[in-house]
Order: C-alpha cells, then structure tokens, then sequence
C-alpha cells in the first residue's frame, strides 16, 4: 500500500488509529477542525510537488502534536523501509508520545498490523520485509537520529528545545529533500528570539517575496478559528469596554468572547497568559510569551504606516537608485520645504550578535532620519564598510535633508564626525556635560554618548513616545528589531543573541536629537502629500532643550537602573 494523497491519510487515521480521550476512553482518532486544518496544508505542498515542510506556531490544546503523531505513523506503516522520527523537548513529553505511538499500535485492526521487533527503546520497529520504523528521541539528551535517513520528522514544542539550533541542524541534514519526506516542526511560542522564531520568521519574510509553496511554511491559526473556543452565552450577557474592542477587532461574535471572558477567569483573571496561551496573532504569541521592550499594540499600529521604500545612494549630484538591500539608503520621503529633520547614526562596533556563537552575523552600521515637522522616520541605511564611506554618505543625507541636526554615537563615530567638523557643518548635537561649573564644553562634546543614564533616557523616551503614538517608524527593518529587544533577567534592555540593534538605536538617538535641539516654528506643509496627515500627538511638543548628560561611560552600566 502507498500513500496517494492527504485524504487517504485522513481516512487511514480516522478508520485505524485510537487515542485516550481527556476522559481516560479509548476512542478513534477522528479529526478536528484544527487537525483538519493541518491536512488541508500538508495537501496543498504536496500537490505543488513539494517536499512537506511546516512550521505550526500553536495555541493549546488544538490536537496538532496528536495529528502529527498519527500522519508519521500512517507513512511508516504504508511504506517499507521508511523512518519516522518524534523528537520533545523533555523526557515527560516523549514518553507521552510514546506511549500514544503504542496505543496506535496495539489497537490497530488485526487485519493490518503487522509483526514487530522486540525493542527496550522507546520505539516501534516491524520486522522484514516491511522494515519501517517510528523513533521518539529527548532534545537535548539524545544524538538526534543516531544516523542514517530520516523519512518523516516531527519536532514536538521545538522552542522549548535545549540548543534548538543544533539539534534542528544535525537532524534536517538527515532528511532527503524529495516530494515524498516530511518535515512538521510544532510549538507554543516561548519568546522573542530562538531556532524556531528565526525560521517561521524567515519563512514569513520568504512567502512575502515569493509567494511561493516550496520551503518551510509558516503557519499559525488563531484560537477564534476554532469552534471549539465559544460558549453559550448567558441572557444577560454584555461584552465591557475592553471586550468590545478586542470583539471589532477580530470580528468575534459572543460566544466567542463569552468562552475568552471564562477562560482569561479559569486563569486567575491574567490576561496577557490567555494572549500567550490563547494568541490571536503570531506576533501576539512571540511577543506574550517573552518580555519584550515594546508592546504588541504598537506593531500593530505602526505596521499601517509601511510602505516599499527606494533604494539608492547620495552623492554630491543628488540620488543613484541601486538594486541592493544593504549598504545603501532605504528612503520613503524626500525631503520637503519648510521641514525640518534630525540624523541619529550607530556606528558599528565589529562585536558578533551572539558572543556563544562565533559565526554569528556582526553588527552594523545603522543611520536613522526623523522627519521633525511631520513626525515620521524618512530614511534609513543600513550596511557595514569603510566609516569614511558611511561619513560621506551620512554628510550627503544631512545636507540634502534641509541641514539636518546629526548626532553620531561616540566613541565609534569620531571618523565620520570629523568629516562634519572639517566641512564646517554648524547643526551637530552637541551634548552637555554635568560638572561642578554646569558649564558646556563645546568641540569635546559633539555627538551622542550612550552611557548609563542616556541608555535609559532612549529607551524609555522612545517607548512612551511610541505608546501615544507620536510618531511613524515606516520601516520594516526597524519594527524587526524591536520585535527582539526585550529585557533580561537584570532587567536590561538588549538585542536578542544572534539579532540586531543597530537601527533601533540610530532611531532612538534621533528622537533624542529632535527633543534636545532647538525647533523652529514652521508651518507644516501637506504638499508633498496631497492631503491632510491624520493628526498624531504633537512631535514638535515633544522637543526639549538642554538636557543633561552625567557623562558615565556605558562600561559603568548598572543593571538595575534598567527595571521596566
């Protein structure tokens, strides 16, 4: 017997498999809507001709870990001499995948079963000539695989892997990439950052480009597409204030938010653990389940605002549109008349973004443009290279954005801040210094210092500014990276190993530079767009004068000046 479609797995599973019900009763393996979801997926690659590769962000209690077991039974038993692999986070969960994997097995029809090896591994093996097998293996314990080919490969909870990364990496390498293999890697969120992230991000980031079905699909269904997530509601049921907006939102109808109300009640009344349990979106699951710096809410608010920006470079004749994505301008505004801008540029420092993995991308350089007048991020660069390079290209956007004030990051930023200084340029940030005298020390404080109290003062600054959403960031690169800045155990905000900042904070210090540097009064022009700009809290009332710099270096951090 060989596998043909979906719907003879469907049928197969439905027709031979048994499972120990919530109550403790043995009842056929008949699919859910959310198991049925999973099918139609694994349908749709296969019909494209591709290889099965899936990435299932979950919410609870969906029956994905349980469909995935019986689909990678199915195959073993309908061809020979092929391998299914489960691979848990811990002990406890394999030996419950083990034990499900057996009850398929000792209950099949006797028509179809088929003799087996004796084994004292937690697996099934039948004898020749079949001579398939299904293996359960612990993360972190075991040598994933133990070599040779692995046909069907299910990762259970996959975020919850000790070393994810390289366990994941040791054993796709053992999965052939033809039509007929499986891949289904499941979990619930566990933060922002790690193996799986990466890749459904990844994969999200591939699909956008391409829309296409080869490679690992990201896939996530929120817990309102679930019939089983709605009640009955009482008479006198009446959603409050904060369930009739989640209720717009989602276009839920009241048994649905009746079910949220009980459910966010059985968990002792937290909310933010139904948003990780329960996610409504994929970000809303990565987000809930760690500690990031900023909120769910405002992604989404400033998601509406993205648009595909041009990509060029300056030079002393004005704009040259370039194909590359990196070492170059990504611009979305130009300058306008009557506007005025401010530059923040994080220099790169050469440091790897995970200092427990010496292949780990370095950071880079990363320049920021704030438009003052309007309140939104018009450009950004990105890139790594010669500092005389970015100096020029930073002293070309200055200029051409109407005399921006520019604020680089020092120490790192001394080459491209003698570039401004030797042509003269007059609006460069110029930080004060707290001593005894209260005086400014002009030509020895140019640029922006991020030290124990400025750290503090751009982060949080930023993330109150974005809470009232005074401002537009624009760009998807920088929304990335705020998606992994989150606090550590200290309580210090900081990149996520293996990801980046660089943009984040070049935003960051151009917003200080617009509170911190003299505005002038003038009028808001609507000509660039056409129309009127939805009115936003004011940006210019924002802008202060005069801050003070204490003038700590940052290797002076203290971790409990950074509690949220």
């Amino acid at each position: 017997m060989e596998p043909t479609d979906t719907l003879s797995s469907i049928n197969w599973i439905a027709e031979n498999l048994e499972i120990i019900n919530k109550d403790g009763q043995l009842v056929p393996l008949d699919p859910n809507d959310g198991q049925l979801m999973l099918a139609s997926v694994i349908q749709r690659q296969r019909d494209a001709g591709f290889p099965v590769r899936i990435l299932l962000l979950k919410p609870r209690q969906v029956g994905w870990s349980t469909w995935s077991e019986g689909e990678g039974f199915y195959e073993v038993n309908s061809r020979k001499n092929w391998t299914a692999l489960c691979v848990s986070a811990d002990t406890e969960s394999t030996d419950m995948v083990f034990n499900m994997t057996r009850t398929f097995q000792s209950h099949l029809p006797k028509k179809i079963q088929r003799p087996t090896v004796a084994s004292n591994r937690k697996e099934i093996r039948y004898k020749e000539p079949h001579g398939s097998k299904f293996l359960t293996q612990t993360a972190g314990k075991d040598v994933l695989g133990r070599g040779g080919t692995i046909h069907f490969f299910h990762g259970s909870e996959v975020a919850f892997w000790p070393k994810a990364k390289e366990g994941l990496a040791a054993v796709l390498q053992m999965v052939p990439k033809n039509p007929d293999t499986i891949v289904i890697l499941e979990t619930t969120a566990n933060g922002v950052g790690g193996a799986f992230y990466d890749m459904y991000w990844q994969a999200v980031d591939r699909m956008k480009a391409t829309d296409s079905l080869e490679g690992y699909l990201p896939i996530f269904f929120p817990w309102y597409k679930f019939a089983d997530y709605a009640t009955i509601t009482p008479d006198n049921f009446v959603a409050d204030e904060d369930e009739r907006i989640v209720q717009k939102e989602f276009e839920l109808n009241d048994a649905q938010i009746y079910w949220r109300r009980l459910k966010i009640q059985e968990l002792g009344g937290d909310e933010a653990m139904f948003r990780q349990e329960y996610p409504a979106t994929a970000m809303e699951a990565f987000q809930t389940a760690g500690n990031p710096v900023f909120l769910q809410s405002m992604f989404k608010y400033q998601k509406q605002f993205i648009k595909k920006p041009r990509r060029c470079v300056l030079t002393q004749d004005g704009l040259e549109d370039v194909q590359r994505t990196f070492n170059c301008w990504k611009i979305r505004q130009l300058p306008c008349a009557n506007h005025e801008y401010a530059i923040g540029v994080d220099t790169m420092e050469s440091r790897i973004s995970d200092v427990a993995d010496i292949k780990s991308s370095l950071d880079a350089d990363g320049v920021a443009i704030f438009d003052r007048t309007s309140g939104e991020y018009v450009a950004i660069y990105q890139g790594r290279g010669d500092q005389v390079d970015l100096g020029w290209q930073v002293y070309y956007a200055a200029t051409f954005y109407n005399e921006a004030y520019i604020a680089p990051e020092i120490p790192n930023g001394m080459t491209l801040l003698n570039i401004f200084k030797n042509k003269g340029y007059d609006n460069i940030y110029n930080r004060q210094v707290h001593d005894q005298q209260l005086t400014i020390q002009d030509s020895e404080n140019l640029g922006w210092r991020t030290d124990m109290v400025t750290r503090k003062w751009l982060v949080d600054d930023f993330r109150s500014a974005l809470r009232e959403n005074s401002f537009i960031l624009g760009f998807d690169e920088i929304l990335n990276e705020m998606m992994s800045f989150c606090y550590d155990k200290s309580g210090k905000p900081i990149h996520l190993p293996g990801k980046h900042d660089d943009l984040l904070f070049a935003a960051m210090i151009a917003f200080q530079v617009h509170k911190r540097c003299p505005i002038g009064e003038k009028p808001y022009s609507h000509a660039f767009t056409g129309e009127e700009t939805e009115k936003r809290n004011s940006v210019q009332s924002l802008a202060t004068v005069g801050a003070i710099d204490m003038g700590v270096e940052e290797e002076e951090y203290n971790d409990d000046s950074f509690t949220d």
